[in-house]
């Protein structure tokens, strides 16, 4: 996919092997992408700032996402928690669930516990 082809918000990227076959999918998130993700972060902070227990399910893709989360939360006690499963499991809840980018359990396997925590 051409960069000017991808979307300002989240859009999916084809990831290829060395034969150009499609070997799974990454998420590209544009500019207005990155916007919704620090929006998300205030109305959290805005939610446990005002008193509310608040439970925040989401996918970090790498060291630099995490910190900005643990840096946004530093003033409030957080429970973080990491959940791994084997790749075949991943790929079979995919296609199990049947409205998510089949290849995509694959791509985020591979990349989101990459960090160092």
């Amino acid at each position: 996919m051409k960069a000017a082809a991808l979307a300002p918000g989240f859009s999916w990227q084809s990831v290829k092997d060395e034969q150009k076959r499609v070997i799974a999918h990454a998420i590209h998130v544009g500019l207005f992408g990155k916007e919704m993700v620090q929006a998300f972060k205030d109305i959290v902070i805005a939610l446990a700032t005002s008193g509310l227990n608040v439970i925040v399910d989401d996918v970090s893709f790498g060291k630099k996402e995490v910190n900005v989360w643990r840096e946004s939360l530093k003033n409030f006690n957080v429970l973080w928690v990491g959940m791994v499963a084997p790749v075949e499991v991943l790929e079979q809840r995919e296609k199990d669930r049947g409205d998510r980018k089949i290849g995509s359990a694959k791509w985020q396997a591979g990349y989101v516990h990459f960090i160092v925590w």
